[in-house]
């Protein structure tokens, strides 16, 4: 499944054209060998499915019961079956023909503080005596880390999910200050676990993906944090860059890359790096001391480079627009030890951008903020002028002087 370029044989009902008999498997030309990641599931949305997921999971469950009792746990019931009549009519002819041994353990999350008299919280069993399927309901309070999203359920969902769950058993949070304490800990724990396995899945995945394995990649503990896709991809290219710089030889095992973990390793390094100079960044910016309101009123407009997301690479064409500015202004910012000599080599303190509105100029400053490392601070006549006299002078000075605390900055000056 996660190599996307093996080929996989298709029979058709009819003769295609070009087609073949797949080795001697069916009638001639009426086979075709294609990638695997040709193969696409066609339907008009996501219902079907749904429905072939429910079908596939009460599936496994009857073969697995066959051997010995099952308990199937299905978390956040609610969220499968929410504006979908056709996957509870599903899920409700699964559970009427589910054999003895099988108990169903649906969970719902109430993430708000609304509270019950009867179950403020609570969990579902279906297939008690008559019943096979139970609803456990968990109402944590809004100030508890979320793993994930939820969305508010509708009342017609949760009168399905009732009618499915006929049986509910509450749970409530530890009353308990030592036990709350103790619950708060574990449910950490379970957290960290949690992005553990979820980042060291994505990390399987990319690597399979670009031919490559890591045999030692479960080793790797990562639980500070759930990195994004585009995170590993980056972490797995430097991989790539440091297994090449200091291995002698190149290890191939199944067609594959052999990558260590000390080069994943020395990615993550990298990233992290990245990662913390952007947060002792941010924290420099909160750390300023401002002399007065009108340097206190501008901070909070500033924008870090690594918060801006705008790129040369974001714009299309001005080419010669790009080369000047990386000339005039972006060069006296990385490099200021070159314009420290001669009246000549002075570096340019301004630049004028002119032209008719939807040309790119706000973009382009703040892509020479963004390629130079620079705060970007937007100012619009508008936030410097004051019906008071004597203010906007004062907010002008401001600019300037905040200017020079969070150097190296770009001031872009709209209008």
């Amino acid at each position: 499944e996660e190599n996307g370029s093996s080929k996989i044989g298709v029979r058709f009902d009819r003769s295609i054209p070009q087609g073949n008999d797949l080795g001697g498997l069916c009638e001639e030309d009426h086979g075709f060998f294609c990638a695997a990641s040709s193969l696409r599931l066609e339907a008009s949305g996501g219902d079907d499915v749904d429905k072939l997921a429910v079908n596939e999971l009460f599936e496994v469950a009857v073969n697995e019961s066959k051997c010995s009792p099952l308990i199937l746990f299905v978390k956040d019931i609610e969220k499968s079956m929410a504006g979908n009549t056709d996957v509870y009519s599903s899920l409700k002819s699964k559970v009427e023909n589910l054999p003895a041994n099988v108990v169903i353990i649906g969970s719902h999350t109430q993430m708000d503080n609304r509270k019950e008299k009867s179950h403020p919280g609570g969990l579902l069993f279906t297939k008690f005596g008559a019943n096979q399927t139970a609803l456990l309901d968990l109402a944590f309070p809004d100030n508890f880390g979320r793993l994930h999203d939820r969305s508010k359920e509708t009342p017609k969902t949760m009168k399905q999910v009732a009618r499915l769950f006929p049986n509910k058993v509450t749970i409530q949070l530890p009353q308990d200050e030592a036990l709350l304490l103790d619950w708060k800990q574990q449910l950490e724990r379970d957290i960290e676990t949690l992005k553990a396995q979820s980042n060291i899945v994505n990390f399987r995945s990319v690597l399979n993906r670009n031919g490559l394995d890591c045999p030692d990649l479960e080793t790797l503990c990562i639980k500070d944090q759930t990195l994004t896709n585009e995170s590993v991809e980056k972490v797995v290219g430097w991989a790539l860059s440091h297994h090449f710089m200091h291995a002698s030889e190149a290890l191939i095992k199944d067609a594959k890359l052999v990558v260590s973990t000390e080069s994943i390793k020395y990615g993550l390094n990298i990233l992290q790096g990245i990662q913390s100079e952007s947060k002792s960044l941010k924290k420099s910016l909160k750390d300023v001391v401002t002399e007065n309101e009108f340097e206190k009123k501008l901070l909070a407009d500033v924008i870090p480079p690594s918060d801006i997301g705008v790129s040369f690479d974001d714009i299309g064409a001005l080419e010669n627009v790009k080369d000047t500015l990386k000339e005039l202004v972006m060069l006296p910012l990385q490099r200021p030890e070159l314009f420290c000599k001669g009246q000549l080599t002075k570096p340019c303190k301004g630049i004028l951008l002119f032209g008719p509105p939807g040309t790119g100029k706000t973009m382009l400053a703040k892509a020479v903020a963004t390629e130079a490392g620079a705060n970007f601070i937007n100012i619009s006549m508008s936030s410097i002028t004051s019906k008071w006299f004597g203010e906007g002078e004062k907010y002008v000075k401001a600019v300037f002087s905040l200017a020079s605390k969070i150097a190296p900055s770009v001031i872009f000056v709209d209008e």
